[in-house]
């Protein structure tokens, strides 16, 4: 049996993964994940449920608190009004202590919907407009992928409650304040003030086309529209995929090789527990920073891990130091779902650990192989967006193993060890991210590898050993940087005259 002996100079990374963990959390992010803003939501009908909902989810996830659209028809009941003019939104909005209410219409038989964000004064202050062939879940959930992008700059601008005063007299709000008066049997609401008409949609220059269809109208705010991922919120754990996803930290390696049925020969099991190592993931999709559409979905992914030395030590006190790192790469393919995201990978990759000779301990008198993978990877990974800032990260993948090394007497299919050995093997990870802010996101996970052999003996051979699992467990921390394409992708209008 060999364990592993790390001098003092790996003793810094429990540390140091304990400093960028209090770092992490300790980063201010926006303020809006503790606003506690409340936001009414109303989309009447029975299409119109599926889409509230989306839009309460996307609200939660962004720090908003929701308030259904029941509690708004009460409302209206109770003040006697309507909830179409700007007047009497903006007194529901004070009765239901509320910084917007967001209203929406279905259309052309559930597969269209127009949704405006209203203020705390009754005053549109964002619109969109989305159109899905076959409507129903599909349409409500690409609502709710991009309503953020759409309003959430205006959302974050709103007051946390509806405005005390008002520059003139506001009759509407005299009637809130009052006890509700029966309701006349057969004379409809009187109108407290006229209603203005509808206004038409300004174009604006910086307009973003849905992918759905339609365009909607950009929020009426002066801060920046658009988001830093597509489809999904700017912030928190119901945010979509991004363009550009790339993650590195510290991790702890351990590896476990044993042998089954050894029946000749002499091997010797390894274990090697906790090595420090760096590590890196990235994920880029190009056509995300230009265009829109199913293109999005195809980009490219890599993922590495580099351990640079740990000694180990035999029973007889012999030390040998030892190197070993993990790389692939290849093509994926994102397909966004309604409350999660998942991938399918298909790459090349190459794991090696690579035992040298030390001080008075040659390599030969070691009776354990290099191995040194080069496989094909098929992998499927998943994405699910947690409620707050989190998300829940999970993959699992075959490794269909080429070769596993045939360096002449140290290699584990060499002609001194497992010529006619033949492997399988598979991979998988677990991890829990916490959005600091739009930008960065903490990580914190698990992966396993294991490799297993069946090593087909002859009575013939040198050795005679019927298997052996070469399993590989790392615990790591990463800081992820996740950058949006360029929402600016429809050309502005030409001036007057020009």
């Amino acid at each position: 049996m060999i364990r592993a002996v790390h001098g003092c100079r790996f003793a810094y990374v429990p540390v140091l993964v304990t400093v960028l963990l209090a770092a992490a959390l300790a980063v201010p992010g926006r303020a809006i994940g503790a606003s506690g803003k409340r936001v009414a939501v109303d989309v009447p009908g029975k299409e119109g449920a599926l889409v509230e909902r989306e839009i309460e989810q996307a609200l939660k996830g962004h720090g908003l608190v929701p308030v259904s659209s029941g509690q708004v028809d009460a409302a209206a009941r109770a003040l006697r009004i309507g909830a179409e003019s700007d007047a009497h939104l903006a007194a529901i909005a004070r009765h239901l202590k509320v910084a917007a209410i967001i209203k929406g219409e279905v259309r052309d038989r559930g597969t269209r919907v127009h949704v405006k964000a209203h203020g705390a004064d009754g005053t549109v202050i964002g619109e969109g407009a989305w159109s899905v062939p076959g409507g129903g879940h599909k349409l409500a959930a690409a609502v709710g992928h991009s309503i953020w992008s759409r309003m959430g700059a205006a959302l974050e601008g709103t007051s946390g409650s509806a405005p005390a005063r008002r520059t003139r007299p506001e009759p509407v709000s005299t009637m809130a304040a009052a006890p509700p008066a029966p309701k006349p049997a057969a004379r409809p609401p009187i109108a407290l003030e006229p209603t203005p008409p509808p206004r038409e949609p300004t174009p604006s220059a910086d307009a973003e086309g849905s992918e759905f269809g339609d365009t909607p109208v950009a929020p009426r705010t002066r801060g920046p529209v658009g988001s830093l991922e597509r489809e999904g919120g700017a912030f928190g754990g119901g945010a979509g995929p991004a363009a550009l996803d790339v993650a590195v930290g510290p991790r702890l390696v351990s590896r476990d090789l044993s042998w089954h049925k050894l029946v000749l020969g002499t091997l010797t099991p390894i274990s090697v527990g906790n090595a420090p190592a760096i590590g890196f993931q990235g994920a880029w999709y190009p056509a995300a920073h230009f265009t829109r559409g199913w293109a999005t979905y195809l980009g490219v992914a890599v993922s590495g891990e580099y351990t640079p030395s740990a000694t180990v030590q035999t029973g007889g006190g012999a030390s040998y130091p030892t190197s070993a790192s993990d790389y692939w790469g290849g093509v994926r393919v994102r397909m966004p779902f309604d409350g999660w995201d998942g991938s399918l990978t298909a790459a090349y990759g190459q794991h090696a650990f690579l035992i040298r000779s030390g001080t008075d301990a040659p390599r030969a008198d070691l009776a354990a192989p290099d191995v040194s993978y080069s496989y094909l990877r098929v992998g499927a990974d998943a994405r699910v967006r947690l409620p707050g800032r989190f998300a829940l990260m999970a993959g699992l993948a075959y490794r269909d193993v080429l070769s596993a090394g045939t360096a002449e007497g140290t290699g584990a299919q060499s002609q001194a060890f497992f010529p006619k050995a033949t492997l399988t093997a598979i991979d998988a990870n677990l991890a829990l991210g916490f959005r600091i802010n739009p930008l960065i996101e903490a990580r914190v996970g698990a992966d396993l590898r294991r490799y297993g052999f069946d090593m087909h003996p002859e009575a013939t051979d040198m050795r005679v050993v019927s298997g052996a699992i070469d399993q590989y467990l790392a615990y790591w921390l990463d800081l992820a940087i996740l950058l949006d394409g360029d929402p600016q992708r429809v050309p502005k209008p030409p001036r007057d005259g020009l």
